[in-house]
Parts: C-alpha cells; sequence; structure tokens
C-alpha cells in the first residue's frame, strides 16, 4: 500500500498525507449493510476535511 500511495504522490509531503489517511482509514470500522457504510464514508470525509480545515 505505501508503495502505491507514494507512487502517487506529487511530493513528500503529500505522500505522507495520503499515507496517514489511508492508516486512519483502516482505524474505522467496517460494516456490513450499504447503508452503514455510507454513513462511515460520510463521517470520514467530514473528519477529513474538518482537520484540514483546523490545519489552515
Amino acid at each position: 500500500m505505501r508503495e502505491i500511495l507514494a507512487e502517487n504522490a506529487p511530493d513528500e509531503a503529500n505522500r505522507k498525507l495520503f499515507i496517514d489517511m489511508a492508516m486512519m482509514a483502516y482505524e474505522e470500522p467496517a460494516y456490513a449493510t450499504q447503508r452503514m457504510k455510507e454513513k462511515a464514508v460520510a463521517a470520514f470525509s467530514n473528519k477529513i476535511q474538518l482537520n484540514c480545515y483546523n490545519r489552515n
């Protein structure tokens, strides 16, 4: 996974960001139903966006 992310990152800062986001995603629980998967994706997206807003 790290190799794929590193290959697609335009620079070192983005490489670290891609890897950190992937690791955060793996820390989230997995769900069986489509409805819960969609809710989890929305919640994770909101968490990432809030982190970005707070850093700027």
